[in-house]
């Protein structure tokens, strides 16, 4: 229990100081995670929609370095003269559309994005969207995305084939749009903010699926739709008979969070008329309450614990089934709450940030980088004041020195074997 106490006393004095490091040598090979999204919606009456290529990227997938002065070595938030690091990540987008192997579309975007904080660098929920407009004739298409990281010149590219329809007479649907937005009477769905299909929990407890109808004049037309899960089964259904004015109307299907719980899914929306039916789909997924999006599921953020839980009560939200589990989880970390008046648990937060940052830097392997003992000190401690890098020699391995001025530590690592494995030196918690 005092090695528990000790921890979060630890944790809580550490959130008054920001986390900040820098982009040091020895870090694993990474590729950005793009997503790729196509929507698009009515203009100036045309009966053909404007497709819209929306390509998302968080800032965790984006490699950024010190523009400031300095060798490339990790630092506090403000060094001794009280100066902020600047960090700026520099990319790229080329998008290219093809019609029996024909290019129709070729589109390029260079984005600049800056950090005054590494933390910042880090973070899953600062998505950044970049939009593609174009006008299309029906057809069968093929499409490729490639991003580039210029900071590294590593890249990711994504294909595909999507298709534009030719509208039934009298009356079209556009593809669908994810949105947290509550606004059914936008003027268009370029002025909602889009959403990932990961970026979703069901804190959230609904979000909104936008889509737009046109009609020649006034119809009734049927609508149906379906929410399944990834097993194809099922968890909503219905069918309902709508009025469209003439022209073009802006629409949302509701979806509530809280009823489906976590996992993946599809929402299958069809119209139709006598004659005619067009769908449209949309994939999302739906994470775990109170659950950073550092971690990919509950029983990962339960494991995780391991260094500030108590032995006994970490089994015990372990081996408890859900969602009985859940409550445990989230009652460990309410006694724990620094300002219990806030929506958020900073403490939580900052746990989780720090997991996040170690998988990202100190995973060797397919060993993820928290379990590690350079992620097990980071976590407990945060960035280090000093990080000082020494590569190997003839008679001596790879090794790592980390220097905390606030707390009065220090910790060595070693790389022994050579394969980035880097062990805490026993006895190497020395003072400074």
């Amino acid at each position: 229990m005092f090695r528990f106490l000790s921890a979060i006393l630890m944790l809580s004095a550490l959130l008054a100081w920001p986390v900040f490091a820098q982009v040091g040598p020895g870090m694993p090979e990474w590729l950005p995670e793009v997503q790729v999204d196509i929507a698009d919606h009515f203009t100036d009456g045309n009966s053909i929609p404007e497709v819209v290529f929306t390509c998302l990227i968080r800032s965790s997938d984006l490699q950024f370095r010190r523009t400031g002065d300095g060798p490339a070595m990790l630092k506090a938030d403000r060094d001794r003269d009280g100066n902020t690091p600047v960090y700026s990540a520099l990319y790229e987008i080329s998008l290219e559309i093809f019609q029996d192997e024909r290019p129709v579309v070729s589109r390029y975007g260079r984005w600049h994005a800056g950090a005054e904080a590494y933390r910042e660098t880090n973070r899953r929920d600062d998505l950044r969207w970049h939009r593609f407009e174009m006008d299309l004739e029906p057809g069968e298409y093929h499409w490729w995305v490639e991003f580039q990281d210029l900071n590294t010149r590593r890249s990711r590219r994504l294909e595909g084939n999507f298709t534009v329809d030719s509208p039934p007479d009298g009356w079209n649907l556009s593809r669908l749009w994810r949105s947290v937005q509550a606004d059914s009477t936008t003027a268009s769905p370029l002025d909602l903010e889009p959403i990932g299909p990961d970026e979703l929990d069901e804190e959230h407890n609904q979000f909104s699926v936008y889509y737009q109808v046109l009609t020649d004049r006034d119809r009734t037309l049927t609508l149906d739709s379906r929410i399944e899960d990834r097993r194809g089964k099922a968890r909503h259904e219905k069918s309902v008979q709508r009025s469209y004015g003439s022209g073009v109307s802006h629409n949302q299907f509701r979806i509530p969070l809280d009823k489906l719980g976590a996992g993946e899914y599809r929402l299958v929306l069809s119209l139709s008329d006598s004659t005619h039916t067009l769908t449209r789909s949309v994939d999302f997924n739906v994470r775990w309450r109170n659950v950073p999006q550092t971690v990919d599921d509950l029983e990962s953020a339960i494991a995780q614990l391991r260094y500030i839980a108590p032995r006994k009560e970490l089994k015990l939200i372990q081996n408890a089934r859900p969602p009985h589990n859940q409550t445990l989880f989230d009652r460990f970390w309410q006694r724990y709450d620094p300002d219990p008046e806030s929506e958020e648990n900073e403490l939580k937060r900052e746990y989780y940030e720090r997991v996040g940052i170690s998988n990202n830097s100190f995973s060797w392997a397919r060993f993820p980088g928290w379990k590690s003992d350079r992620g097990r000190v980071y976590i407990l401690y945060g960035e280090p004041s000093v990080r000082e890098r020494f590569e190997s020699t003839f008679d001596q391995p790879a090794l790592e020195r980390w220097v905390y001025h606030e707390s009065d530590r220090s910790f060595v690592f070693v790389d022994e074997y050579g394969f980035g494995e880097f062990r805490l030196v026993p006895d190497a918690q020395l003072s400074h």
